[in-house]
């Protein structure tokens, strides 16, 4: 297969030509946060707000463009929170792209062998001062 036509909505998976992957993909993804503790499954408490969430789809492609995997991922539609009100901060934790060349460089002077991976799922565990909890409604497919 060389090209997925990747859905922008929900609503186009029913008739996708790859429903059946993209329905694989979206089950493994749900089963990885399930299986690494960071999602469940809840009733919403009364006193609680939850934000609403879209699924996002991504063919990976191999270097021949063939489909190499297909992914899915429920991602929160954090857009319509008001700061102050629905949440106090902020945080993204990724690596700066002169964080990653000043490591690659002093990698390549020390002839250090470079690896590169692929993660079907990764998280990062940190020690948090409080309990944070973010209700959101799950739309299944």
């Amino acid at each position: 297969m060389k090209h997925a036509q990747q859905p922008r909505y929900q609503s186009e998976i029913k008739t996708n030509t790859n429903r059946d992957e993209w329905m694989a993909a979206a089950k493994c993804e749900l089963k990885s946060r399930i299986d690494n503790g960071t999602w469940q499954l809840v009733e919403l408490p009364k006193d609680c707000k939850a934000v609403w969430c879209k699924w996002v789809f991504c063919a990976k492609y191999a270097l021949d463009g063939s489909v190499s995997c297909f992914k899915a991922r429920p991602v929160a539609k954090g857009y319509k929170q008001k700061p102050g009100i629905d949440y106090q901060g902020t945080h993204s934790l990724v690596i700066h792209r002169s964080s990653l060349c000043a490591l690659l460089s002093d990698a390549v002077k020390r002839d250090m062998i470079i690896h590169q991976m692929y993660v079907q799922t990764s998280f990062l565990n940190g020690t948090l001062s409080k309990d944070v909890h973010v209700y959101m409604v799950y739309v299944s497919l």
